[in-house]
């Protein structure tokens, strides 16, 4: 048996170092965690560490599909090609849409493909489903996502984990969480409900502190006026580093009381003094905040409190959001948007691809990384959107996905041994090359073959017709040479998880410089100059119950739910209700429900739990919705109203109503 270092290629800030396993043959046959990766340490998720059954499993795609009659059969790829040529040959660029996300977190597999959409002038998307939201918070007060080495927060006193489950979601943060307690700091769980990592450490001797949905920045400047008022804020820290202090400072003087901030929050006053003086007391205090939490109607601005916060106590060089901006690795090298010359247009809006779709736009698609069909809000406009006659879909896939299903023509991707590729992190400060160690089982193609081969098909510019993985990742590299010390250099071309120091010259991000507290940019998109509590309005639906969709413990996304183990693990689609909800709606474990609301209806089965509040429903990841009525999943129930800034998507601000199926 023979091992080669690579990175796992979810979407996830952990981005573990693994280590591919083929035997005498060549053959992939498994993986483990590589010990050498600084952060993730050889340990890996129970997701990721059988992830060979899915590359190996029998429901991977191998052969091309292509649509005759209503149904999907087998093809050869110059059929489909030849497919794709007469369905998206003709169309003006205008008419294409790249649809595309994080299947794979390869830069070159997910960006890549640009060049050849950019060629053909096909719109695309902002990418605002996931964390535009938070980042966008995040910007306008500290700038760059960057934030402290996430390794050294052991040395912290007090870790303050703000909205992230990273029990679920980056679990390479816990035994770090666990260090800093063992070494007598304290750490502070905020969280919606009793996540699996508020229950965690609690149990280590931490301490949780549930929030009523989207009050986060009601707390938060709650604790900005208690540090003004008890002498805790660092007003050198302000005077040297931020701009806007004053101003932020008047803006929240008076407007935070802590009666008022307990009435928001929902916590105990004595609950919000002992934070406060937490955060006075402490010498090195962290704040690692999470990624998705900020889905809201009112993310960014809760974000921004979070950092006004964070920068009032002067430790906003020890607010860990994200770590993506540490690598200074230029995305627009590798999608060539200047191929759109003057046909370029403003992207659509990710989040409203249904609204698009049911109006009429856009004669055809092209879908790599990405399952719309599942996690985009209003899913069953968007599935019935892709399903139009006139409309030319063309899906890549592992698997045949609830995207794929509704597909006129089907390619066969490769799974991670078998492609080239470069991956970062947004959690951490490691780099890796991961080069193909076998190749694919059968007629499958990687992302650039697949549109090199498009682009072939399609007479495009021959350099286009050529993309090849180590061509790109070489001059990528070049392009890229001044980021790397020569050690590192020549590390990342061994193969081995790299480290890298941080970027010489690198200054926040803002227009100014420095932290604003206070922002035109704000001011001038209809915000505040500066962070207030503005109430999560639920997108204007009426129903009793907050819904919130939390993180699998068996699925990532939408991936693995196409694999049987993952999906025993996941168990039946359930929606956890607290047992006094039920009780009052008449309603017991084990009967089917039904969440509906003004977007859709879903029928699950009810569960009794009390870890969320009451007048929140639960629901895991998204369910498989061939195990659900509807055949739809969570996101039937989500709207495609936008965040208060970067258009993101709310998908904590859903409401629902509950009644017996």
């Amino acid at each position: 048996m023979s091992l080669h270092p690579s990175t796992c290629p979810l979407d996830c800030p952990d981005a573990c170092g693994v280590l591919l396993e083929t035997d005498e043959h060549g053959r992939f046959t498994g993986l483990r965690g590589n010990p050498e990766h600084s952060w993730s340490e050889g340990h890996l998720c129970g997701k990721t560490a059988i992830y060979h059954e899915v590359a190996l499993g029998a429901n991977r795609l191998r052969v091309p599909l292509v649509r005759q009659g209503g149904e999907l059969r087998e093809a050869s790829w110059d059929e489909a090609l030849d497919r794709i040529a007469e369905g998206v040959g003709a169309l003006a660029g205008e008419e294409l849409l790249a649809l595309s996300y994080a299947g794979s977190m390869g830069l070159m597999a997910r960006h890549g493909p640009m060049r050849v959409m950019n060629a053909l002038g096909a719109r695309s998307t902002d990418g605002s489903i996931c964390d535009s939201t938070s980042a966008e918070g995040h910007q306008v007060v500290l700038g760059d996502a960057v934030g402290p080495d996430l390794e050294k927060v052991v040395d912290a006193d007090l870790l303050v984990i703000w909205g992230c489950d990273a029990r679920r979601t980056m679990q390479h943060l816990m035994p770090r969480v666990k260090q800093v307690l063992q070494r007598g700091g304290q750490v502070v769980v905020i969280d919606v409900y009793r996540t699996d990592t508020l229950r965690m450490v609690e149990g280590w001797g931490g301490r949780g502190l549930v929030v009523n949905p989207g009050s986060d920045a009601s707390l938060a400047l709650g604790l900005c006026e208690l540090a003004f008022q008890n002498g805790s804020a660092d007003i050198a820290f302000l005077k040297e580093q931020c701009m806007g202090a004053a101003e932020l400072r008047a803006g929240i003087a008076g407007a935070y009381p802590l009666e008022r901030v307990a009435g928001d929050t929902g916590l105990a006053p004595a609950d919000i003094e002992w934070l406060s003086n937490c955060l006075a007391d402490s010498s090195e205090a962290w704040i690692k905040t999470g990624i998705g939490w900020n889905r809201r109607r009112n993310g960014a601005m809760s974000m921004r409190a979070v950092c006004s916060l964070a920068a009032v106590l002067g430790i906003a060089d020890h607010l860990h959001f994200e770590s993506g901006d540490h690598f200074g690795l230029d995305n627009d090298w590798l999608s060539q948007p200047e191929r759109l010359g003057d046909r370029g247009r403003e992207p659509i809006r990710h989040i409203e691809l249904g609204r698009e779709l049911e109006e009429g736009h856009f004669r055809g698609a092209i879908v790599w990384g990405h399952n719309p069909a599942v996690v985009l809000p209003e899913s069953g406009r968007v599935r019935a959107g892709l399903s139009r006659d006139d409309l030319f879909l063309v899906v890549h896939e592992l698997v045949l996905t609830e995207t794929a299903r509704l597909a006129d023509v089907v390619l066969p991707a490769t799974a991670l041994p078998e492609y080239t590729d470069v991956f970062k992190s947004y959690g951490h400060r490691v780099m890796q090359i991961s080069r193909k160690v076998c190749d694919a089982p059968a007629e499958q193609r990687s992302n650039l073959q697949t549109f090199a081969s498009i682009a072939q098909r399609l007479g495009l510019d021959e350099d286009l017709c050529r993309l090849d993985e180590e061509d790109l990742l070489a001059g990528f590299l070049k392009h890229h040479r001044g980021r790397f010390t020569d050690g590192e250099f020549e590390r990342l071309q061994r193969g081995e998880p790299v480290k890298l120091q941080p970027r010489s010259g690198w200054a926040r991000g803002t227009p100014s410089g420095r932290i604003e507290l206070a922002s035109d940019q704000c001011e001038s998109e209809g915000q505040g100059r500066v962070a207030a509590y503005v109430p999560d309005d639920g997108c204007g639906m009426a129903g009793r119950f907050w819904l919130h969709p939390t993180p699998s413990v068996a699925t990532h996304n939408s991936t693995y739910t196409q694999s049987g183990r993952h999906q025993r693990r996941a168990g039946s689609p359930r929606v956890w209700v607290h047992p006094e909800d039920a009780r009052e709606l008449g309603l017991a474990a084990g009967q089917g429900v039904r969440l509906h609301n003004e977007v859709g209806s879903l029928t699950l089965t009810l569960a009794l739990n009390d870890d969320a509040p009451r007048g929140m429903v639960r629901v895991e990841g998204f369910p498989d919705p061939a195990q659900i009525p509807e055949r739809l999943s969570t996101n039937a129930l989500t709207r495609s109203a936008t965040s208060d800034l970067a258009a993101g998507f709310c998908q904590f601000s859903a409401r629902v109503d509950l009644s017996p199926a």
